[in-house]
């Protein structure tokens, strides 16, 4: 009896070894009649081999449903799927979109030692996007050393480790891949960025125009003096400034007031340099003053607009407002809408 079992296993493992192929599970192949391998048993030799083995009905059926249930795998033609995007580059959408409709594109980038998703939960944008009807990102800048998060915009601001990051790709690949979105409007591009924000803002108006519609800059500055700017086409511009801010003062000067810093320009030059640079006509800017902030008295904003540009540009000063009076929930709204329906 043991030379017979241990024939038996012998056999076994031999056919085990042939229908490894058909990659059947191991339960399976034991449950196969040893007539399905090429050598017999000793048992087997009285079986009449002018008939065909034949499995039980049952035996069959588990068989065939093995088979079929762990067919070959086909050889892929896919190629390894992308990897996800970072959680702060991820494009949002409101909740309801119309078939067929294209949506504006915001990137919105915070200031400095702010972040991303403070800036999203301050300002309410998701309720925004809801209200306007747009799509966004928030992006995350570095952090440096001083566990700030910035944007290295320019010598002025805010790369004062100097590690030398290249944001303007960055913030470029999230454009790019904005307004190759079916249900964004590639010619509705546009930047919001507060402070350092602001100033990436305008680098971005100068170095990539071609992915711009165009920015809002809150409480930032253009290009200080030296600094390229040639913009491949014009780009709509809109400067919104506190006239008492004391951090990026309107009249130009340092940051923080840090004489270690280089100099920024004043705010005129700023927009007076845009100006030009959009071919907008030589006359007088017009003006008017609106209440966008009630805290502060009277129509406390006053907005410039240049004449006849090829892309608007406008200058709103907050008259008594200082750094962060630009977060007003009424100038934000103000500007969107100023944007938005140009």
């Amino acid at each position: 009896m043991p030379d017979q079992l241990h024939r038996l296993i012998a056999a076994m493992n031999r056919c085990t070894a042939r229908l490894r192929g058909a990659q059947l599970f191991i339960p399976i192949l034991l449950s196969l009649p040893l007539a399905a391998c090429r050598k017999e048993s000793p048992a087997s030799k009285t079986m009449d081999h002018s008939q065909p083995a034949i499995m039980s009905p049952a035996l069959s059926s588990s068989v065939s449903l093995a088979l079929s249930s762990h067919p070959l795998p086909p050889e892929s033609t896919e190629t390894s799927p992308s990897p996800p995007l970072p959680p702060d580059e991820v494009i949002h959408r409101p909740k309801a979109i119309s078939a067929g409709e294209k949506l504006p594109f915001i990137l919105w980038l915070h200031g400095l030692g702010a972040s991303g998703e403070l800036l999203r939960s301050a300002l309410h944008v998701d309720a925004l996007a809801e209200l306007y009807h747009f799509a966004f990102a928030c992006p995350e800048g570095t952090m440096d050393s001083m566990l700030r998060r910035f944007w290295n915009a320019s010598p002025v601001c805010c790369d004062f480790d100097h590690q030398g990051v290249d944001h303007v790709t960055r913030l470029t690949n999230i454009l790019r891949r904005a307004e190759s979105q079916s249900d964004i409007d590639p010619k509705r591009l546009f930047v919001v960025g507060f402070s350092n924000g602001g100033f990436m803002a305008h680098r971005l108006a100068c170095s990539k125009s071609a992915h711009l519609a165009g920015i809002a800059s809150m409480a930032g500055l253009g290009p200080s003096q030296g600094e390229a700017c040639t913009p491949a086409r014009p780009v709509r511009i809109l400067e919104i400034h506190g006239g008492s801010d004391i951090i990026v003062r309107p009249e130009g000067g340092r940051l923080f007031d840090d004489p270690s810093s280089p100099e920024h320009p004043a705010l005129r030059v700023t927009v007076d340099s845009w100006a030009k640079r959009n071919q907008c006509a030589t006359l007088p800017p017009t003006s008017k003053s609106v209440d966008l902030i009630p805290n502060l008295t009277g129509k406390e904003t006053t907005e410039i607009s240049f004449a006849k540009c090829a892309a608007s540009v406008e200058l709103w000063t907050i008259a008594g407002g200082g750094h962060m009076s630009v977060n007003a929930p009424g100038v934000v709204k103000a500007a969107l809408e100023g944007l938005l329906t140009h």
